[in-house]
């Protein structure tokens, strides 16, 4: 083959991207707004429009449904649709705060409303207020609230509301709510960097719709799990259907870049690196990527199931792909050149050669064609900076090296 770069050159690629038709962030709505679901209503009928992937209410045996005469949110009206429900209990800082009563946060009473909960045929338990970084005592508290959990196969939500916390919490839940003035602007801390599709960020006190869509698409496009952004917990917000529809975005398109030779994605969580013959690159999924064979990369972002349009597509020569048994340092000199310069290529068989070059995005800029021994190559209409120069035969890349034009 004449050129692995030619080729592709020659050749154009594109990616069939499958869009969801519902394309949007991961919602955990919290709703503590009595709302008797053995009856139709209104906050039933708009929770069911807005299907969020979580719902944070008040079943009949959870703490606010006992408060409420045991009625409430019913959850066999939304696992259906694909809506986990979780049921409020409080922790009380692990059993040291009461609220609302002096078996708020007993461990005694609280286990006994997590059958009442699974009875009620939730998704699993919401556990507020639980210390960020609990002693003996607090951690012995949570275990038995999560073996509990176990037990009757319901999952649970920790809440220390805070963006610094002890990892150990992660291995007694299924969730932790971290932040509940998420502005979606931050990124995440250290402690939730490990887990971010488990950290759920909420934002009370926002009073209309493009706030709260530029809060959840920030807490997407930084990584985080799941958002959601309301005027209070109390009430779902008059705006919530405008909300819902202009949240339904894909994620934002990123742009590569080339850095001596280190591909970086302007995205900063969800990436995919592609190479256009090998296809989707395993395992390579960070903002860098450092190829090791000559072609055309591209990066797309998926957040939440949904994929982002194709990144613009760089090309780039590889130091990587010889023949066998040949060094593949090409020896340029002068080094830097001026007007021309020469390579070296001692050892080789006796076979035809070809040189091109590239410059620091990967762009050909100069097709030379069949080279010899000793020849010199004239550059005296490139401008100045470095350039990649590529050698080749019939079957493929043979040596590369950097040339600095300086006049």
């Amino acid at each position: 083959m004449r050129s692995v770069f030619t080729f592709l050159l020659c050749c154009s690629f594109s990616l069939l991207q499958a869009q969801l038709i519902d394309c949007r962030p991961r919602i955990c709505m919290i709703n503590y707004h009595y709302h008797d679901d053995n009856q139709p209503n209104t906050d039933m009928t708009t929770i069911k429009a807005i299907r969020p992937d979580i719902l944070i209410d008040n079943t009949p045996h959870g703490f606010w449904g006992e408060i409420n005469g045991f009625v409430g949110c019913n959850p066999n009206e939304y696992t259906p649709l694909g809506i986990e429900v979780y049921s409020y209990i409080s922790g009380g800082w692990e059993g040291t705060h009461h609220q609302g009563g002096a078996d708020t946060s007993d461990l005694t009473v609280n286990l006994s409303r997590i059958q009442g909960i699974k009875n009620d045929g939730a998704t699993g338990v919401f556990l507020d207020e639980v210390s960020g970084f609990p002693g003996q005592n607090a951690k012995q508290y949570i275990s038995e609230i999560y073996n509990k959990c176990q037990q009757l196969n319901l999952k649970l939500i920790l809440n220390p509301g805070v963006q610094s916390f002890d990892p150990w919490l992660l291995t007694q839940c299924d969730y932790v709510l971290t932040d509940e003035h998420y502005t979606g602007t931050r990124p995440p801390t250290a402690s939730e960097l490990p887990f971010l599709n488990r950290v759920l960020v909420v934002a009370q006190n926002i009073t209309n719709a493009p706030a709260a869509v530029n809060i959840t698409l920030g807490a997407r496009n930084h990584g985080f799990g799941f958002s959601y952004a309301c005027t209070e917990y109390i009430t779902i917000p008059s705006w919530i259907a405008a909300y819902e529809a202009q949240i339904a975005q894909s994620p934002v398109t990123p742009v590569i870049t080339n850095n001596g030779g280190i591909l970086s994605s302007s995205a900063d969580y969800g990436n995919q690196w592609y190479h256009d013959v090998s296809g989707r690159l395993s395992g390579e999924v960070n903002k860098t990527f450092t190829p090791s064979v000559a072609g055309i990369y591209y990066a797309v972002v998926t957040l939440d199931g949904c994929e982002s349009d194709t990144s613009n597509k760089i090309q780039v020569p590889s130091t990587s792909v010889a023949s066998p048994g040949v060094n593949t340092v090409l020896e340029i000199y002068p080094n830097p050149a001026g007007n021309y310069f020469l390579v070296s290529i001692p050892g080789m068989k006796e076979q035809q050669v070809y040189l091109d070059i590239y410059n620091q995005t990967g762009q050909l800029v100069k097709e030379i064609g069949a080279v010899g021994q000793g020849q010199a190559i004239m550059i005296d209409d490139l401008n100045s900076g470095v350039y990649y120069v590529v050698l080749s035969d019939e079957n493929g890349v043979l040596k590369t090296g950097k040339v600095l034009v300086s006049r």
